[in-house]
């Protein structure tokens, strides 16, 4: 979801006799809190399948989340929540607070974990505080919102160290061996699957898209393939000999979740891809996201900032180049299954969707030939 300014002719009057929302979720998450009027904002910018509406009324206003299926279960959106509830009791005001169905409280107020959604057709439906701010950082870059962003998520990072997988229990979290890390152990498989055969299906299947703008960008990487494979699965193999601490972490934490109201963060919101992971792969999500996978001299200050909160391990300072350069392929590799061998649309997403390869084209020749020049790695000393 991206907060972006109201525009008057967007709101539509609230009825509660003869309106398209599920009467449950009318009775138990919109008349609670005297919602008046609604906005529907889509997918809000994401590309999860959600459907947002911003909802307004005598209490304030409110973020209101259609989940799609079959993501997420009950299980894990309780987790979800339970995160969400955890870092506000720490007072980070910048995460949204989720109501209490039927009550209209915040559910960080509460004295235990209550019930904090609804099934309605099919679907769970939550309701969330609208967040202040703006994402906005690609308009108005600079080093001070970069810092501002680190931090938050840094602060984030702080507060869910002491969770744990168990939705009962809190403690610190274990060690890992770096094979059994998501991160790691994800981008290794999907390498692994990147084989010869399946690369000339992809290259195959993008031919028949020869005239879309982002045909072009998507073939060279594709180009790459042959040469950053290997490197980049020998780089994240290396890593499988140490251990690493693993937390809950965001895993989206991109451009459009990522808030600001001058140089303050004020929100980082979506939580629907968080699970146990190294904060590593959160960090560079959100610095990728921002730089638009065009890294400098900035992540290292970013970085720098977040450690003035959060301390880094050096395995986790050590492996962020790793998870970067491995993300960049791989997220090119995504978007090309997607359009060309999936058949996959995203209706109104066309200039972002060309954007985002090209972005992605022109950051995996930047991997090549760093990996090619054995360039260095971002935090290492």
């Amino acid at each position: 979801m991206s907060n972006g300014k109201s525009n008057d002719n967007d709101w539509i009057p609230l009825s509660y006799s003869d309106w398209q929302f599920p009467a449950k979720v009318l009775t138990e998450l919109l008349y609670p809190v005297a919602i008046e009027k609604v906005r529907f904002l889509g997918n809000g910018g994401g590309l999860s399948g959600a459907r947002i509406w911003q909802v307004t009324g005598q209490r304030g206003s409110f973020c209101l989340r259609e989940w799609p299926q079959p993501h997420p279960d009950s299980d894990k959106l309780r987790e979800i929540h339970r995160c969400q509830i955890w870092a506000r009791k720490k007072g980070l005001e910048f995460v949204p607070a989720v109501v209490i169905i039927g009550s209209g409280e915040m559910a960080h107020l509460a004295a235990k974990d209550p019930p904090t959604f609804v099934m309605a057709e099919g679907q769970y439906w939550e309701l969330t505080e609208w967040l202040p701010g703006v994402a906005n950082y690609w308009e108005s870059p600079s080093q001070e919102r970069l810092k501002a962003s680190a931090k938050a998520l840094a602060n984030l990072h702080l507060v869910w160290r002491e969770l744990t997988r168990s939705p009962s229990s809190l403690a610190v979290p274990a060690k890992v061996q770096g094979d059994q890390v998501p991160a790691i152990a994800d981008r290794c498989a999907k390498l692994r699957n990147l084989n010869v055969q399946a690369v000339v299906e992809m290259q195959e299947k993008l031919e028949r898209f020869n005239e879309m703008p982002w045909y072009m960008p998507a073939k060279e990487i594709l180009r790459q393939i042959d040469g950053l494979k290997p490197t980049l699965y020998s780089a994240l193999a290396y890593w499988h000999k140490y251990t690493f601490p693993c937390q809950y972490v965001l895993r989206d934490v991109w451009h459009d979740h990522v808030l600001f109201s001058g140089d303050h963060c004020t929100g980082l919101i979506d939580y629907g891809s968080l699970r146990v992971d190294t904060v590593a792969t959160d960090l560079v999500r959100m610095l990728g996201s921002l730089t638009k996978s065009n890294p400098d001299s900035d992540w290292d200050i970013a970085v720098e900032a977040y450690q003035e909160v959060a301390e880094l391990e050096e395995v986790e300072l050590a492996i962020l180049r790793d998870l970067y350069e491995s993300s960049v392929v791989l997220s090119g590799i995504q978007w090309i299954q997607w359009l060309a061998v999936e058949g996959k649309t995203f209706p109104g997403k066309n200039e972002f969707v060309n954007h985002r390869i090209a972005e992605l084209s022109a950051a995996s020749q930047l991997v090549a030939a760093r990996r090619r020049s054995f360039g260095g790695s971002f935090g290492v000393p």
